[in-house]
This record gives C-alpha cells, structure tokens and sequence, in this order.
C-alpha cells in the first residue's frame, strides 16, 4: 500500500507499506509518521560532567535510543534526520525529565554509565511533539566550555 501525507510545511511524504503487515499496524505506522515530521531526536546530558564526558554519553544515549526504537529511528532517519543536544544541571534533574518522559508515555532511552558510578548521564527522546513541549525551556549543551 502507498500512503501519501503532508507535512506542516506543505511537503508532501510518501510511505510504502508492505501489504503483508496487518491494518492496526498500519494505523500506528501511520500515526507515528505524522507526529514524527519536522521533530529532532533530543539528547539530554548533564551539564555536571565535563565537555568529553558530556559527548561521549550523549551519543552513547543516542545510539541506544535507535537499537530501543528502531521504529522511531528509521521514521526519524528518513524524515528530518536532525539531533538536537540539551542540558540539565545535574543528574537529579535528568531523573525528572525520565520520570516526565514516563509521565506522558515518550519513548526515550536513558544511558547508564559504570565508570561513572552506575550514574544516569543522558536522556535520549523520541522525536515526537510531545518532546518539544516538555524540553522547551532547556538550554543548548555546550561541549566548549
């Protein structure tokens, strides 16, 4: 089946689904293309690590959010294709953007780190509008201090 929608800026999105794959799953394949379109994945890392730390495990945290959701993933990969980097303070502050995450049901992955004490150290979120709403007033990270 050949699934055409459009975007908020007017493009317009092909999606070819096998026909082998049943309706409900098309349904959801479907709704999660349209709230996906125009939307980064966002990484959360703690602003108390230093700038190598901060990279290394934001990416850690990416990479595990696309082998958690390779469903997200791919849509992302094919669609926008953007990452967006954010901090938080400390890892408290990661601990409630998780527990804000599971709140309102946003896929995201969290990577543990075992050379930092088992510690929280990123948040990687689906990117999907619900995630815009809930990190709006977070800062860029900046690797460069």
């Amino acid at each position: 089946k050949i699934f055409f929608k459009k975007n908020k800026q007017g493009i317009i999105f092909c999606i070819y689904i096998y026909t082998t794959i049943i309706d409900e799953n098309i349904k959801t394949l479907i709704k999660s293309y349209e709230k996906l379109i125009g939307f980064q994945i966002q990484v959360i890392v703690r602003k108390d690590l230093t700038n190598a730390q901060q990279a290394v495990q934001a990416g850690h945290a990416a990479i595990q959010f696309q082998h958690q959701h390779p469903h997200f993933s791919k849509l992302w990969h094919d669609t926008d294709n953007r990452l967006i980097y954010l901090e938080v303070p400390d890892e408290k502050a990661l601990l409630e953007f998780q527990a804000k995450a599971i709140e309102q049901n946003i896929p995201h992955s969290v990577f543990i780190e075992p050379d930092l004490g088992w510690s929280k150290t990123a948040i990687a979120l689906a990117p999907i509008e619900e995630c815009h709403t809930l990190t709006k007033k977070l800062q860029l990270a900046k690797f460069n201090r």
